[in-house]
């Protein structure tokens, strides 16, 4: 029988609902297919994995669902592909080891304590105007995200007109400058 006819499939060390293309078991050595069987990485699909490192997440997947990433302690990396709209709750909550964000330019929604408590991130990429406008201090979404970065780095052809961003633009703690090819603002702490 070929695989595709189960109702359940593996592929890159992932565990995947076939039918629904959900991502809904993955450890350590997980590498998300971006063939297209994955849209989907669903409700704490890597609650607790304390020992993935490193996370992409390919275009093809359009959504992150609740506590996908809850607690993985030693992920450092991730970086979240254009397809994905939406982050839900708690995606990434408490992942404290997190240092390196990039946030693809398709993210239009940010659930509640998506980034909670990942407090070591020092470089934070920004590619979605949703993301650029709503980040900072007060944003719930993300709370921390911007607060503990040393360096933000903004698409500049992300930010639509008239979008700002008033904790990076009215910080006193952030120099402007731009990149040498002209693609991104970057924005880094005094």
């Amino acid at each position: 029988m070929p695989n595709r006819d189960r109702k359940y499939h593996s592929d890159g060390n992932c565990l995947i609902e076939t039918g629904s293309k959900t991502l809904i078991a993955g450890c350590k050595t997980s590498v998300i297919p971006s063939d297209g069987s994955v849209t989907s990485i669903g409700e704490r699909a890597f609650y607790n994995c304390d020992s993935l490192t490193s996370i992409t997440i390919p275009d093809s997947v359009t959504s992150i669902g609740d506590s996908a990433f809850y607690y993985c302690t030693s992920l450092t990396s991730v970086t979240i592909g254009d397809g994905v709209t939406r982050i839900r709750d708690r995606a990434f909550y408490y992942c404290r080891s997190l240092t390196s964000i990039t946030i693809g330019e398709g993210v239009t929604s940010i659930g509640g304590s998506a980034f909670y408590a990942c407090s070591s991130h020092t470089s934070v990429t920004i590619e979605s105007n949703y993301a650029y406008a709503n980040a900072g201090s007060g944003w719930n979404q993300c709370g921390h995200l911007l607060q503990n970065a040393t360096e933000v780095r903004v698409l500049i052809s992300c930010i639509e007109e008239g979008s700002t961003n008033s904790y990076l633009e009215n910080a006193n703690n952030f120099t402007k400058t731009t990149s040498e090819d002209g693609l991104y603002y970057i924005y880094t702490k005094n």
